[in-house]
């Protein structure tokens, strides 16, 4: 039944978790994911439920979606017009963009940032179970143009929003932005004008405000004038101390135990936490975090919890 009214043609699909309310003993919403998968469909979930049940993280090729209501639909629009948009740029621009070496650099050419480019292929890294559909698909159409674009704009989509914007490096969300400016969050809205030429615009950027890590450190460059360095200071507390002299503002301090906000730069892409490069505060895992991800550290106390745990 579900095939009849999902077919290649279809953007996105939705489903909960837990689907046996409607007599359909068994099924679930893992089982949609798997079809969509293997037709090459972005697919969410979500659980209303089952929360228990469901992973908390998704796997790169499947999209999680918020449980409050409000805060879905937005997110549902966002995923919606962000692979469109990908997709749309695929087909306008495809002489040109089928002649790039790598998915990293159709992705740069897309963003209007190639210099990008390098940056954005450090994330070549698989995170989570990988779509073995995706070979599979190529080798069967490699010479179908619309099948090539069709699976270009998937594997871009979800490298994207599941892998890049999922680990701040390139481009960084406003937690993100006061964990490297070693501030507290709540500071935020008092620093949103320095930084509006930093801001993403790209796909999947239309929820929350995002920003360009290169433009946030080049905004900073041309405020440092007058700032010393300080010997032994991590990036987080030197990019503060620059904030606050051009601004002439003292900023509150994050909320770290350790160094009592002092220090930062980095943010736990586990425990979404603002932490440093101190031993006590923070390890460093490509196991974990893909090298791309120039702004994610683990903080210590996480990674020691669950390392054995593992076999890390």
């Amino acid at each position: 039944m579900f095939d009849k009214v999902v077919n290649d043609e279809t953007a996105l699909v939705i489903t909960d978790y837990d689907l046996t309310a409607g007599g359909q003993t068994g099924l679930f919403g893992s089982t949609i994911v798997d079809w969509c998968n293997r037709k090459l469909i972005p697919v969410g979930d979500y659980s209303r439920a089952n929360k228990v049940n469901l992973p908390k993280e998704p796997n790169q090729y499947e999209i999680r979606v918020p449980q409050d209501t409000a805060k879905a639909g937005q997110f549902i629009i966002s995923v919606f017009d962000g692979f469109t948009a990908i997709q749309t740029a695929l087909i306008s621009k495809w002489d040109v963009l089928e002649k790039k070496s790598s998915p990293a650099a159709i992705l740069a050419d897309i963003l209007g940032r190639p210099l990008e480019e390098s940056r954005l292929a450090l994330y070549g890294v698989k995170i989570g179970a990988p779509n073995l559909s995706l070979m599979d698909s190529i080798s069967k159409n490699q010479n179908v143009q619309a099948e090539k674009q069709r699976f270009i704009a998937y594997l871009l989509g979800h490298l994207l929003l599941n892998v890049i914007l999922r680990f701040p490096g390139p481009i960084v969300d406003c937690r993100s932005l006061a964990a490297f400016l070693a501030i507290a969050e709540s500071e935020l809205p008092q620093i949103q004008k320095q930084f509006e030429k930093a801001l993403y615009t790209g796909p999947f950027g239309t929820t929350e405000s995002l920003y360009w890590v290169s433009d946030v450190e080049e905004i900073l460059e041309s405020m440092q004038n007058g700032v010393e360095a300080v010997a032994g200071a991590s990036v987080g507390k030197l990019n503060r101390l620059i904030l606050e002299h051009a601004l002439k503002k003292a900023f509150e301090r994050h909320d770290c135990p350790r160094c009592q906000g002092d220090e930062g730069g980095f943010i736990c892409a586990f425990t979404r936490r603002t932490i440093c490069q101190r031993n006590d505060c923070s390890v460093a895992s490509n196991a974990w975090i893909p090298q791309g991800a120039r702004l994610c550290r683990i903080e210590k106390t996480y990674y020691d919890e669950w390392a054995p745990i593992l076999g890390f």
